[in-house]
């Protein structure tokens, strides 16, 4: 079955992008950066078996918050 030519110009446009496509700049991450997530991390609130059912209400808040928010233009 021959494909539409419109179509096989996409795919080819889309091989040529690809090929064409550079492997993103490695991400370096700041010491102090690094170091604000070790001390979040190490909260008594972040610990495995710690009490986050707040999490589960904030969710529930948040939820009924953004139903009722409505785009203005």
């Amino acid at each position: 079955m021959d494909m539409d030519p419109a179509q096989v110009a996409a795919l080819r446009a889309v091989d040529e992008a690809e090929r064409l496509r550079r492997p993103p700049a490695p991400l370096t991450l700041r010491e102090d950066y690094l170091e604000a997530v070790a001390r979040a991390e190490a909260l008594s609130d972040n610990q495995s078996g710690s009490d986050k059912t707040w999490v589960f209400a904030l969710l529930e808040r948040s939820r009924r918050l953004w139903a009722g928010a409505r785009r203005v233009r």
